[in-house]
């Protein structure tokens, strides 16, 4: 049984979810509201860990991973935990890639990776067509409605289109996505070699998170050609964001348009009595990069009977950024469910079974996901100094308990292990 998938959104997810059914020897219909022509002039660094690089390696073909390798930029050795004066409390290593070839970090532009994503799909990917709803057939099929006025029946309807979906606005109508109370203003600094001399590589070389005692907290991650590799998407440039209660913002209604300008003279102000460095490098962004990050977060719905609709992604789970789980989960969603749907094909289990295992499963580790990346952002934005204090201390004691380290910061574990060598069975034809 060759089932018509049918995904409604070209973002990573539901990219990453065709080239697995493609593989497969499947043929997908994915359908874009946005146009062809990608903007990568405003794209931005995000972080693919060992469990998206699991899932997109058991994803896609060997040659688009080859190119995925060679277009990320240079791995961070992990995440330091610092005072505002950067002083040292903590430090989570990351996977070696000499010890791990495959599991392990993988930061890309995101655009230039969804411009990668969608290089073999050129006869499968319908641009400038919205997904509006969905109805099902007297035959049991489903029939997804498009904004145009038009339709296409398929098997199965996949909901992969963003924390705005359409389709879980109509599969799932009390499923609720609010503001977390967090916010941010992020700028880039582009690097040249005075910057990267002012610098100095140990901040170009790892992820840092700022706790000062009081006030707002901030996080900055370099993107950087490693040796050797290709053109990256991205201007070379360190990447960095300030964190705090909303209210902190003092932001008018509508703060969304503010310039650039306006958002980094508020930010500077919060940081002027920090380190001179981390002062220097929000001064040293450039403005048109500065912008302001709205946090949003899903509130998990009861569960639901599985059918011939399902979601992926933030169209279900979307959660803060802070911990960089969001579009990780959304890649080992496309795999898992990419692995059952090919099940299907095969015979092997029937749809209903097929959708209810990986709802169930996604449920589960995508809301643990939700509700991590909701605590570690209120932890940082905290106006408690007791509690911000408390944190600090808690840093610095694990940094000197091996087991208490391991404890606190057993991010991998979170989500399923994909294995990146799944079985590519070929659908009889």
């Amino acid at each position: 049984m060759a089932l018509r998938v049918l995904i409604a959104g070209a973002g990573l997810g539901g990219l990453t979810l065709a080239h697995r059914l493609r593989s497969a020897g499947l043929q997908p219909r994915v359908f874009e509201r946005g146009p062809a022509q990608l903007d990568l002039s405003s794209s931005y660094r995000i972080h693919i860990d060992a469990n998206g690089s699991r899932a997109l390696h058991a994803c896609l073909p060997p040659e688009l991973w080859r190119r995925f390798e060679e277009h990320s930029a240079a791995a961070p050795r992990g995440i330091e935990f610092v005072t505002e004066q950067l002083r040292h409390l903590t430090f989570i290593a990351d996977a070696d890639p000499e010890q791990s070839k495959i599991a392990h970090s993988h930061p890309i532009s995101r655009s230039g990776l969804r411009q990668l994503l969608l290089s073999g799909l050129e006869d499968v990917v319908s641009f400038d067509s919205r997904v509006t709803g969905f109805e099902h057939t007297s035959n049991d099929h489903v029939v997804a409605r498009l904004a145009d006025g038009s339709s296409i029946e398929g098997d199965v309807l996949v909901g992969a289109d963003g924390s705005a979906s359409a389709i879980r606005k109509q599969l799932l109508p009390d499923a609720r996505l609010v503001d977390s109370g967090v916010g941010g203003i992020a700028g880039k600094v582009y690097l040249d070699d005075a910057v990267r001399q002012h610098i100095g590589p140990r901040w170009l070389t790892q992820m840092t998170m700022v706790l000062p005692a009081r006030g707002m907290a901030f996080f900055m991650a370099p993107f950087q050609r490693p040796g050797g590799a290709a053109q990256l998407d991205l201007p070379e440039h360190l990447f960095w964001v300030l964190i705090g209660e909303a209210g902190q913002f003092e932001t008018r209604p509508g703060a969304r348009n503010q310039s650039g300008v306006e958002l980094q003279q508020f930010a500077m102000r919060k940081v002027e009595r920090w380190h001179t460095l981390l002062a220097n490098l929000v001064r040293a962004a450039a403005p048109e990069s500065v912008i302001s990050v709205p946090l949003h977060t899903a509130e998990p719905p009861a569960a639901w009977q599985p059918g011939r609709v399902t979601l992926l992604g933030d169209a279900i789970h979307t959660m803060t950024p802070l911990q960089g789980l969001g579009g990780n989960t959304a890649l080992v969603d496309a795999a898992l469910l990419g692995q059952q749907l090919i099940d299907v094909s095969l015979g092997r289990v029937n749809l209903q079974q097929a959708i209810g295992s990986y709802e169930a499963s996604m449920r589960q580790y995508g809301f643990d996901a939700v509700q991590l990346s909701l605590q570690i952002s209120n932890s940082v934005a905290s106006t408690n100094v007791v509690g911000r204090v408390g944190f600090r201390s808690v840093l610095r004691v694990a940094d000197q308990l091996p087991w208490l380290h391991r404890k606190m910061f057993q991010r991998a574990s979170l989500l399923p292990e994909v294995n990146a060598d799944l079985e590519m069975s070929p659908i009889p034809t």
